[in-house]
């Protein structure tokens, strides 16, 4: 990524997720940590699948809670990346980005700290990222209601760099 302030609709974060080759899986939820100082005002973020090169909005922007954290629950959009393929997803600011001398922005993607046994995905809804492998015999029809959805604790090679941005005038 650039490692000039962003702009609105500029990329602040890219994460790549790939399925094993022995089966596709499906994404229903991704969680941003985003830590701005009082210098930097950006008011909303815009999750993206920029697969192929086309940037494609998924879902609604959505603002930082109290804990400074960007979630994105995509519901019946959930995300199915194919067996042995991968998918490249961006964190956008939109709306109001504005930056003064001494503002800066840290990005990190957010990690399940404790473990949540497999359950639909409203069940799972307090966890930062919640995936599926697929495995019911149901998840075809039943989608986010089947009970093969898990959160992000122990993801295999889960890498959460932090990326960082400063304003100086």
């Amino acid at each position: 990524l650039t490692s000039t302030v962003p702009t609105p609709g500029q990329a602040v974060y890219r994460v790549n997720v790939t399925a094993d080759p022995a089966g596709a899986v499906d994404i229903d939820k991704f969680s941003f940590n985003v830590a701005t100082t009082s210098g930097a005002t950006l008011s909303t973020f815009g999750l993206y699948d920029v697969t192929g090169g086309t940037a494609t909005q998924l879902g609604t922007s959505q603002k930082a809670n109290s804990s400074n954290v960007v979630s994105f629950s995509l519901g019946s959009s959930y995300q199915q990346i194919g067996a042995g393929s991968t998918k490249t997803y961006e964190l956008r600011p939109n709306g109001t980005v504005s930056w003064t001398t001494g503002g800066s922005l840290s990005v990190s993607l957010a990690q399940d700290t404790t473990y949540a046994a497999n359950n639909d995905v409203s069940s799972l809804s307090s966890s930062n990222i919640i995936w599926s492998d697929r495995s019911s015999t149901t998840h075809a029809s039943s989608g986010t209601s089947a009970t093969d959805w898990s959160n992000g604790y122990l993801l295999k090679d889960f890498v959460s760099d932090i990326t960082s941005f400063s304003y100086h005038s």
